[in-house]
């Protein structure tokens, strides 16, 4: 990891993701660039279910393009209604690496 990959301010992340191996992977790396990951979810349904219990603990979503893909726009306002930044994974550039997660990281700290 290198020093610019690692963020000022760390940030407390929802991962939304339906791949157990790439959530972990995603977890380690954001982690190891400070940040927290709060919850993670393998649905829409979880993902609503984790942003009612982790209200006003979560500061950006990552999530994977698979799950946005099914009518993406729903979750994506319920996220943006309750203040939190959205990414949107493209689930054909797997897997994550620290240099993609440190480059979504800092488009979600420029919303």
């Amino acid at each position: 990891m290198t020093p610019e990959m690692i963020q000022e301010t760390p940030m407390r992340f929802l991962v939304i993701e339906p791949s157990t191996v790439a959530s972990i992977d995603l977890e380690c790396i954001l982690e190891d660039m400070g940040h927290t990951v709060t919850a993670v979810a393998v649905s829409k349904r979880r993902a609503n279910e984790q942003m009612r219990r982790h209200r006003g603990a979560i500061d950006a979503a990552i999530v994977n393009a698979d799950v946005a893909s099914r009518s993406a726009r729903p979750l994506i306002d319920a996220l943006k209604s309750r203040g939190i930044s959205c990414a949107v994974a493209n689930s054909d550039e797997t897997p994550y690496t620290p240099k993609r997660v440190a480059e979504m990281v800092e488009r979600l700290r420029a919303v």
